[in-house]
């Protein structure tokens, strides 16, 4: 388990990036593997779940959108 720098959460806009990272990070991470495993189907889905209109979304002028918690 890798240790947490708690100090990432202290502004709504951190933790916000931190989201929009460990969710990139994440499918980058299942994209290989599945291209690794010439399992290529799998590995296009994913892509497609990251990659907006042609381009990576932290790249251009996009926004994520985040909805607020539901209690």
């Amino acid at each position: 388990m890798t240790d947490i720098n708690w100090e990432i959460f202290t502004h709504e806009t951190d933790d916000k990036q931190h989201s929009i990272d460990n969710m990139g990070d994440t499918l980058l991470e299942k994209l290989e593997a599945h291209v690794n495993s010439n399992n290529l189907k799998e590995a296009h889905a994913i892509f497609k779940e990251w990659i907006v209109d042609g381009e990576d979304p932290e790249d251009c002028e996009y926004e994520f959108l985040f909805l607020e918690e539901i209690k």
